[in-house]
C-alpha cells in the first residue's frame, strides 16, 4: 500500500474479525488442554504447560498487534503462572483462565460496538469498491 493511499476500511474490519476468530479458537484449545470436558471445573491430571504457554503466546501477540491491553495483560499473567508450573493458580488463582475469558469478552464487545458505530455513523467507510 502506497503511503499516500488510504487503507481500505474493509481490510481493517477483516483484521478485527480474524482477531476475534483466532482468539476464540486459541482460547478453546487452551481450555481443552487444561480441563476435562466442556466445563471449566475439572482439571486434567496431566497438562502440557508448554502447549498452554505457546497458545498464550499466540493470543498475546494478536492482542498486542491490535492494542488489546486487557487480553495482553491476562495472557502475560497466565504465561507466568505456567512458567511457575502452578496448575491450581492457572485454574483458580488471580490472573487465571476465567480472568482471560472476562478480558476477551470485554474486548470482543468493544470491537463489536466499534464496528456498529462505524457502520452507523460512517457508512461510506464500508464502500471500498
Amino acid at each position: 500500500i502506497d503511503a499516500e493511499e488510504e487503507l481500505p476500511f474493509d481490510f481493517i474490519v477483516s483484521l478485527f474479525v480474524l482477531y476475534n476468530q483466532e482468539q476464540s479458537a486459541n482460547f478453546e484449545l487452551i481450555q481443552k488442554a487444561i480441563y476435562e470436558g466442556d466445563s471449566m471445573t475439572h482439571l486434567k491430571v496431566e497438562v502440557s504447560l508448554s502447549d498452554v504457554r505457546f497458545l498464550l503466546h499466540k493470543m498475546r501477540g494478536g492482542a498486542m498487534s491490535l492494542g488489546d491491553e486487557p487480553v495482553t495483560e491476562a495472557c502475560s499473567k497466565l504465561r507466568q503462572i505456567c512458567l511457575d508450573e502452578d496448575l491450581e493458580a492457572l485454574a483458580n488463582g488471580p490472573g487465571n483462565l476465567p480472568d482471560l475469558v472476562q478480558a476477551s469478552s470485554v474486548s470482543a464487545s468493544y470491537f463489536q460496538q466499534l464496528m456498529l458505530f462505524v457502520q452507523t455513523h460512517m457508512p461510506e467507510m464500508f464502500d471500498c469498491a
